[in-house]
């Protein structure tokens, strides 16, 4: 009866973990975790996993993906889970790619204007209020675009 009472996350009035575990037939709600991560994905949020050096002197990433220890320190990439028998790595970067969320802020009719302003809205009077202002950038511009 706790769960009735209880919020389902801080400061949500509308539904109870109670409710929110008894939604009616008809709903949409993924039904496992992998359901879930995949519209995590599907939606362009989604991370890469990547292992590294417990010291942080490498990536298993590229030429060393396969590698099994540090090409630098010689630090082994897992240890072992015995109960398991699984190999864990030791650290693990997570990478969020930059193209799916500029595509995705590109798709909103709303967020575009503002992704566009340095370029549609942009006043050239000598006056340096954003980085598209800078010579560097102008540069850029002329050698890229």
């Amino acid at each position: 009866m706790r769960d009735a009472e209880r919020e389902l996350y801080p400061g949500c009035r509308q539904f109870s973990k109670l409710s929110f575990l008894a939604f009616s037939e008809g709903e949409t709600l993924p039904t496992t975790y992998y359901e879930a991560k995949k519209v995590i994905w599907d939606l362009g949020i989604g991370y890469d996993k990547i292992h590294a050096c417990k010291h942080d002197c490498a990536l298993f990433w590229k030429e060393n993906e396969f590698k099994d220890e540090c090409p630098e320190c010689r630090t082994p990439r897992y240890v072992y889970d015995d109960g398991r028998n699984k190999r864990v790595p030791q650290k693990v970067l997570r990478h969020f790619p930059l193209i799916p969320r500029l595509q995705r802020l590109f798709i909103s009719k709303k967020t575009v204007m503002d992704m566009r302003w340095h370029k549609d809205k942009r006043v050239d009077d000598g006056v340096l209020r954003h980085p598209a202002d800078s010579e560097a950038w102008k540069d850029f511009e002329l050698e890229h675009i």
